[in-house]
């Protein structure tokens, strides 16, 4: 071995002209040289090498995206780089089944080596994905965890806006039941949750962990949503965030019938969303409805709790008519809520009264004003039976199928 090594570093000074093969070949040896050429010259100048070899361009030397080629297994493959070439298609993929066989420890190194060269980010992290999904196949739970682990770590350092939810929700899926390290699941959270505004519904009905008896992982996505609120507003913009509570809303409706699900964690999910972020709650509204409708053994000021970031006013015209008379709700908002259709048609009576020229008027009212006005002539009627002994409806836990992500 340390005439090899001789050998090696005599050869260096022509390591340009070296072959694909030869580079990879080389690489091999270092890494079963362990500890003992780990930091040496002679590695970091081979990974220097390989590295500026991948950045030129029209250079297809291997390839795995086509079934004519085979990808490097040590032989002795001396074919030259032109002939290679015509046959493999040139991308910037051509080279990443290569470097499987590297450990995660000079996959580090070489990723580093190249970010100093500002190697392209998106190819990078393509790499990663593709030796993370490569490697876990055929590892020990140890080596799996360091390989999750170092990932995460790497991907960390690339620039923000060429990260994709894609990505980062199949390391998320593979790193499950790994048991990493908090301090990593905590970064990988941090990612995934700067991209929540890419993610769809789809993508978060998440099975909840083992030992949990509701349906999906409501912590998962309140941590998620609380990444993109309360770390990412200054770098979201108005647009992202409602985006992103409408889709906090519409996994609350799927959520809201499991009949295991605690309050406090339907809450948390609800009052993680700012006010500011829902133009309408109108869906809140449903997942709210159907949350007390399913878990009908709740107490008032439980109900008033959960009911708290639920705004009347902001609903639109037909889910106000319904609300008012929803006996899911507590009987005090739904007083408060015909109280506010009787303060908008006292306001537009009053308006009536001191201008005879009531038309002109009113034309410039918000719409808004003009379809509570009709609804509260609607709603007469009913106003009896805000007060009405609520009536209890069976759980709904025999019939909750939950869907979960088909990704």
């Amino acid at each position: 071995m340390p005439n090899l090594l001789h050998q090696t570093m005599n050869s260096l000074a022509g390591i340009n002209y070296w072959s694909w093969s030869e580079l990879l070949s080389a690489l091999k040896q270092c890494q079963d040289l362990s500890s003992e050429a780990d930091s040496s010259t002679i590695s970091q100048k081979i990974i220097e090498s390989l590295v500026e070899r991948l950045g030129l361009p029209n250079i297809a030397t291997s390839c795995t995206s086509s079934s004519d080629c085979s990808s490097y297994r040590f032989s002795t493959d001396t074919r030259s780089t032109e002939s290679r070439r015509t046959e493999c298609p040139n991308s910037r993929t051509w080279w990443f089944h290569d470097l499987v066989f590297l450990n995660i420890y000079w996959i580090g190194r070489i990723v580093n080596s190249m970010l100093s060269r500002e190697f392209d980010h998106a190819t990078i992290i393509h790499f990663l994905v593709h030796y993370h999904r490569s490697r876990l196949i055929r590892t020990d739970p140890v080596e799996r965890r360091q390989i999750i682990e170092s990932v995460i770590d790497l991907l960390s350092l690339m620039n923000q806006s060429s990260l994709s939810w894609k990505c980062l929700s199949e390391v998320f899926r593979m790193s499950s039941g790994s048991n990493i390290r908090t301090s990593q699941r905590v970064l990988l959270e941090s990612l995934m949750g700067s991209k929540l505004d890419r993610a769809t519904l789809d993508h978060l009905l998440l099975p909840s962990p083992n030992g949990r008896s509701y349906a999906y992982d409501v912590d998962l996505i309140r941590r998620l949503a609380s990444v993109f609120f309360l770390k990412g507003s200054s770098s979201s913009s108005s647009d992202q965030q409602k985006k992103v509570a409408h889709l906090v809303d519409s996994f609350l409706l799927e959520a809201a019938p499991d009949f295991s699900l605690p309050s406090p964690r339907f809450q948390s999910l609800i009052t993680i969303v700012p006010e500011a972020a829902r133009e309408s709650h109108d869906k809140l509204y449903q997942s709210i409805d159907m949350y007390l409708e399913t878990h009908n053994f709740l107490g008032e000021e439980q109900k008033l709790e959960i009911c708290r970031a639920l705004h009347y006013e902001k609903l639109p015209p037909d889910a106000l008519k319904h609300f008012i008379n929803n006996m899911n709700f507590p009987s005090n908002l739904r007083a408060e809520a015909m109280q506010l259709l009787t303060d908008t048609q006292h306001c537009l009576s009053t308006a009536r009264k001191e201008d005879r020229a009531m038309g002109t008027r009113l034309q410039g009212l918000p719409p808004r004003v003009l379809e509570l006005e009709k609804l509260y002539t609607n709603m007469q009627p009913q106003k009896a039976n805000l007060t009405r002994p609520q009536k209890k409806s069976s759980p709904l836990s025999n019939s909750y199928f939950p869907k979960l992500c088909s990704t």
